[in-house]
């Protein structure tokens, strides 16, 4: 890594240290969080969140654990962060319901992958217990708060 002109011995060290937990823990972060948020664009988005966040709150690392535990701890947080996001719930789980119930015609091949998605999403839904699927239908059908 070039040094900047400028920059101090712990910015130095900091910026390398950066690079080897990117190097060292890259992939692990990457799929920790497509574990959790099952879209590999959005993973990678989170990805290099974690190593901004990382990189911006090194000092404050108290090291109760170890750095590998630390980033994925954040990893998981930020794509628990994304899953509880307004976007994530209102948005992609709202048109993907509303495909599911209204049937958009397109081309055959999205109609297939459409159906499997759909079939998949009923499946986990029927499976759940009946009083989430009765939160389910109330928040997203009846406008209702999860309250």
């Amino acid at each position: 890594m070039p040094i900047k002109k400028g920059s101090s011995l712990k910015e130095i060290e900091k910026d390398q240290m950066l690079e080897e937990l990117m190097n060292n823990l890259g992939n692990q972060v990457l799929y920790t969080a497509f574990s959790y948020v099952k879209d590999y664009e959005v993973a990678e988005d989170i990805a290099q969140e974690v190593f901004v966040k990382a990189y911006k709150q090194l000092e404050q690392f108290r090291g109760d654990s170890s750095l590998k535990t630390w980033i994925i701890r954040i990893t998981i947080n930020q794509s628990k962060d994304y899953l509880r996001s307004w976007y994530y719930r209102k948005v992609l789980l709202s048109n993907k319901i509303s495909l599911f119930v209204k049937g958009k015609e397109e081309t055959p091949e999205f109609e297939v992958l459409l159906k499997e998605e759909s079939d998949q999403l009923i499946k986990h839904v029927l499976s759940l217990p009946i009083k989430f699927r009765e939160v389910l239908f109330l928040y997203f059908f009846e406008e209702l708060t999860l309250k």
